[in-house]
């Protein structure tokens, strides 16, 4: 199948842009419509499941409804344009990822390894531990599965009953909570 097949011609674009930008939301339906397809050919190599591309394919959509603005069809054609915005989003998805990924992997490590040399350790894995009773039960043994004990995302989504798109989204929520109340704690330990 070609990608390109249900894209809209550049005048036809236009006009659907313009009566986007005129503020007529429904019109966006269009644009979802002919760059679907085009849009999960480009980007289904950086997704790990189906679900995983619909939510690009989502984030995507809605990237680039806010930035239709600044698209100047002086510069070039649509389509490039909108695989542009929706690679960088993905990027900027998945680095964000990762760097939070990091960042709580560095806290789970130094708070619980016996005898590494961490200033302030008793502090972190008190912080660390009172921080997971203020979870839910089931909560705090995602976060143990994966971090103590650790246990993949697939495998935890299949004892919890879940994909591992929706464990992993699970884990990305859990680990920005979790970060944060151990830093909120770590800075309430460096003020005492």
């Amino acid at each position: 199948m070609n990608p390109m097949a249900g894209t809209l011609s550049g005048e036809q674009c236009a006009q659907v842009i313009e009566r986007i930008l005129s503020g007529e939301q429904d019109a966006y339906a269009e644009i979802v419509r002919a760059y679907q397809d085009p849009l999960r050919a480009a980007v289904g190599g950086f997704a790990r499941s189906a679900g995983e591309l619909e939510d690009f394919c989502h984030k995507a959509f809605v990237e680039a409804y806010f930035k239709l603005s600044d698209y100047d069809p002086e510069r070039g054609p649509f389509l490039p344009w909108f695989l542009t915005v929706a690679r960088n989003s993905i990027l900027e998805d998945h680095r964000r990822r990762k760097s939070e990924e990091r960042r709580l992997h560095r806290y789970v490590e130094r708070a619980a390894q016996e005898g590494t040399p961490f200033e302030g350790k008793d502090q972190a894995q008190a912080a660390l531990e009172r921080c997971l009773t203020e979870f839910e039960p089931g909560e705090a043994n995602v976060i143990r599965a994966r971090y103590r004990e650790g246990r993949s995302c697939d495998q935890i989504a299949a004892s919890l009953g879940k994909t591992g798109v929706a464990t992993r989204k699970l884990l990305q929520r859990l680990r920005e909570r979790l970060r944060a109340c151990v830093e909120r704690r770590l800075a309430a330990f460096q003020e005492m």
